[in-house]
């Protein structure tokens, strides 16, 4: 018998099985598509936060509270607030109150020089402050300002009670026609 032989075309690489030292064609594709799939997910995390970053940074630049220290050594002043170290803002409002008590014993001895003017008084009696003598001492736009209508008049009759009062033994004596003649309608 004879024998037929055949000839075979040349192998290709697609043609033969897989090998782990040969790879096919088709294997080379899965992987190329496999690491296009990763990377792709890779640029999408990325991208993610990238985002993520820039809200963080926005939030930072619209957050009035910032700490300019190196680690855990920040004091007070270095605690700031929409732009304004903290200490500043404490010496500031320290200032005032300050300020805010000059005033008032200002008023205070104002108050007590009125209220001792013209009669004779012990020191314990001008230590002693009445609400009166403080509605008195108060400056004419404060008074216009806070007073009420009771207290206007109180302030209107005090100011200038020697010039209404009768004198007597125990003080000054103001009867209530005085008052109502005195007073404004």
């Amino acid at each position: 018998m004879t024998e037929s032989t055949t000839t075979t075309p040349e192998s290709t690489a697609t043609d033969q099985p897989a090998t782990t030292d040969d790879p096919t064609l088709e294997s080379v594709c899965e992987q190329l598509e496999t690491l296009t799939d990763r990377v792709a997910e890779f640029e999408a995390e990325v991208e993610r936060k990238d985002d993520r970053i820039e809200e963080l940074e926005a939030q930072r630049d619209n957050d009035p509270i910032e700490i300019n220290a190196d680690g855990d050594t920040a004091g007070l002043t270095d605690i700031w607030i929409a732009g304004i170290p903290v200490g500043s803002i404490l010496q500031n409002t320290t200032e005032d109150v300050d300020r805010a008590h000059s005033r008032l014993d200002d008023v205070q001895a104002l108050a007590s020089n009125n209220g001792a003017s013209g009669a004779e008084t012990t020191t314990e009696s001008q230590n002693v402050e009445t609400p009166l003598e403080r509605i008195c001492a108060l400056p004419e736009h404060v008074a216009d300002r806070e007073l009420t209508s009771n207290q206007e008049r109180a302030r209107f009759i005090a100011r200038d009670v020697r010039d209404y009062a009768e004198k007597a033994p125990a003080g000054l004596v103001l009867d209530s026609r005085t008052i109502t003649k005195v007073l404004p309608r």
